[in-house]
């Protein structure tokens, strides 16, 4: 780096010749050009901020954790896939501002009913697999015999893990016949949700 040196015929209060300072000051600022160092610059030095060049250069690791960047100085999201779901934590949290959801953008679950027979599985909604559907069964109709006097003790009526249907009624035309199972009629209610 150059050195600034004053010619020896400027004195206290005198004007000189100043080429010989101009020289020195362009040789300090080629030296300097490209090489200033933080080490160079005053703690004090006050740099405006407009002789700052920063273009793509602040990186994640430049901004402190509680710089409190106001929302205003953010651009608004609108690439698809930016925010994942997982970071859609509170919905409960959602103003009413924010406008109502597409209904095409939610999914509904599909309900289906009907009747079945003992033995019988419960069909599947379309397009769903077993995993994705819940059901249930109650019983629809005992009356099987075509007998009016046969007397009904005990009824089962179930669905299990595979959707197969158990729907019975025991009974008789005497008080002791419990042991006389018929095949009953169950409805059944199976939900599928993705």
């Amino acid at each position: 780096m150059g050195n600034i040196s004053l010619p020896n015929n400027i004195a206290n209060g005198q004007q000189a010749d100043a080429t010989p300072l101009m020289a020195n000051l362009n040789t300090i600022v080629n030296d300097y050009n490209g090489n200033i160092q933080n080490v160079n610059i005053a703690a004090l030095a006050a740099i405006d901020y407009s002789k700052i060049n920063l273009s793509d250069s602040i990186l994640n690791s430049d901004i402190n954790a509680s710089a409190s960047i106001s929302s205003s100085k953010l651009a608004t999201i609108t690439t698809a896939g930016k925010v994942s779901g997982a970071a859609l934590t509170s919905l409960a949290s959602i103003p009413s501002g924010a406008g109502i959801i597409p209904a095409a953008n939610l999914t509904f679950p599909t309900i289906s009913t009907g009747t079945i027979s003992h033995g019988a599985v419960i069909p599947l909604p379309g397009g769903y697999s077993e995993a994705k559907c819940k059901w249930i069964v109650s019983m629809n109709s005992s009356e099987t015999l075509g007998e009016e006097h046969w007397d009904v003790f005990w009824q089962r009526c179930s669905a299990n893990g595979t959707r197969t249907v158990t729907c019975q009624v025991g009974g008789g035309y005497t008080p002791g016949a419990y042991d006389n199972a018929q095949n009953a009629i169950a409805n059944y209610m199976i939900i599928g949700t993705n």
